[in-house]
């Protein structure tokens, strides 16, 4: 069985380990992973979750097309928001199926 290749928009460490302790869980084997430097299109340190949502989706776009051979892109963006008087840091992850 072939592997499932998945483009990653970003080259950010932490993101990185991140994706794969989570592909070690699911079987690391099974997936091939191709590392790109996709542009989110949002400010460095995006506040609100539109923007948070914005950034993961243009990354998960730009791994598709920085790698032609991929599945699917994956997209993260991590993102503030003001809750009372609270800062929160939040992320989100966005994939893409190259074939919808």
């Amino acid at each position: 069985m072939n592997p499932i290749t998945l483009g990653y928009g970003t080259r950010s460490l932490v993101k990185v380990r991140a994706l794969h302790t989570a592909l070690a869980r699911l079987g690391k084997s099974c997936f091939k992973v191709s590392l790109s430097d996709a542009l989110s299109l949002v400010d460095a340190q995006p506040i609100g979750w539109q923007m948070g949502e914005l950034g993961a989706e243009n990354r998960a776009f730009f791994s598709l097309d920085a790698e032609p051979e991929t599945d699917f892109g994956l997209g993260v963006e991590s993102y503030f928001e003001r809750r009372r008087t609270l800062w929160l840091d939040f992320a989100t992850v966005a994939v893409v199926d190259r074939m919808t």
